[in-house]
């Protein structure tokens, strides 16, 4: 096994789970569902077993109960947080205090799950908690396997390490994608194309123009941690639901960053920054006009653009129409004006990008259920291979 597919295979293979809950029944269950995809577990039923047994063995994963007969589950989140390579975190619990919800993501909790969880989402979680536990190992990995390349004169060995590991890493975030249904496919085809129509129309090569519509793909990609009961609410949400639904843009970002491959830094920038508006009402920065990076900008017009025309559980589909006379009233407001003006003159080819990838379920069924639909990791590693309310209506 040459010393890239060493580095490569620490990223593929289930990792080592650590379930603190009290319940017998529940720890059976979970137990159950994680062997049955290939994960080691060891159980505690006291915040004093866990850390006896993070003490003794590496875990890359905590699926963490609040409420533990000899202490809080917050604060045993608290200690694993100050550990030099600390595991990722999924909380399990029956609490609905949104205030526990609040501290548990403040204190680095991945996601919060409420009691019964799915099984489907409880993997997913898990799956995308332990990717993001082994980007900083596998970078780490990285540069010790480019040391020693460098030391052994092997460069072409060296550049195809640096080449496959941030697509590997992006490949199993689609795929923890997939796992928890954030988006459909097609919602995740249409913004890759739309993105891609809209830079060619801007006079962009069309190398960077396919480029960008790669990076546009993962732009949303940080809602894998957002809470179904905020995703999925229907009608408008609360300042507080709000405030958690906002948190994607930066987890996205910091699910993307720091490969040091320039796709995946831009694909990091974008997921931070599409939410940013031209007139500084955007968020999560606040930033005014050119203070945010074009692709940002040009992301977040197809965005709003896809997001006003199809029909979600909070909202109906706008037409055609009605969204055009949004984009002329919010020009140079909301909208960068050179974003606005090239959008506007390819409705026409927007609207063939929608009618190409429809979505695959009917509002009504959106709304109640998650189904498996076409995965979206297989387009995103298709593209990867060749290379409350918002101020916004209807915009999460």
């Amino acid at each position: 096994m040459s010393i890239v597919d060493r580095v490569l295979s620490t990223t593929q293979r289930c990792g080592h789970v650590l379930l603190v809950e009290d319940d017998a029944e529940v720890r059976r269950a979970v137990r159950r569902l994680m062997v049955g995809q290939g994960y080691r577990v060891t159980e505690a039923g006291t915040t004093a077993q866990a850390l006896v047994a993070l003490s003794q063995e590496p875990i890359e994963v905590v699926v963490l109960d609040l409420h533990l007969p000899d202490g809080s589950g917050l604060d045993l989140l608290s200690r694993i947080g100050t550990a030099p390579a600390p595991p990722g975190v999924v909380v399990l619990t029956a609490s609905d205090d949104g205030r526990d919800m609040r501290e548990a993501l403040r204190r680095g909790a991945e996601a919060y799950l409420r009691k019964p969880v799915d099984a489907l989402t409880l993997e997913a979680q898990v799956s995308l908690a332990l990717t993001r536990s082994r980007v900083p190992r596998a970078q780490a990995a990285a540069s010790n396997a480019a040391a020693a390349l460098e030391t052994e004169a092997d460069p072409a060995e060296l550049g195809r390490l640096l080449q496959q590991l941030p697509l590997n890493l992006a490949s199993q975030l689609s795929h923890a994608w997939d796992l928890r249904h954030v988006e459909t496919g097609a919602h995740v085809r249409r913004m890759g194309e739309s993105a891609r129509q809209l830079a060619l129309a801007l006079g962009v090569p069309d190398a960077a123009a396919s480029r960008l519509g790669r990076v546009a793909m993962l732009h949303d990609i940080g809602k894998i941690a957002i809470p179904d009961a905020i995703l999925t609410k229907p009608g408008r949400l609360t300042t507080e639901e709000f405030e958690i639904m906002k948190r994607h843009s930066e987890l996205g970002e910091a699910l993307l960053n720091g490969s040091g491959h320039p796709f995946l830094d831009l694909a990091a920038k974008v997921a931070r920054s599409h939410h940013e508006r031209w007139n500084g009402t955007g968020y999560p920065d606040g930033l005014v006009g050119e203070a945010c990076i074009w692709e940002a900008r040009l992301v977040g017009v197809v965005d709003v653009y896809d997001a006003l025309a199809q029909t979600r559980c909070y909202k109906p589909g706008w037409p055609r129409e009605r969204i055009v006379d949004f984009f002329a009233a919010e020009r140079g407001k909301s909208f960068d004006p050179e974003m606005t003006d090239g959008l506007l003159s390819i409705v026409a080819r927007l609207e063939l990008v929608k009618s190409q990838h429809p979505d695959p379920l009917s509002p009504d069924a959106v709304s109640v259920v998650r189904l498996k639909v076409e995965p979206v990791s297989r387009w995103i590693a298709a593209e990867l291979d060749g290379a409350g309310s918002s101020s916004v209506p209807g915009v999460r």
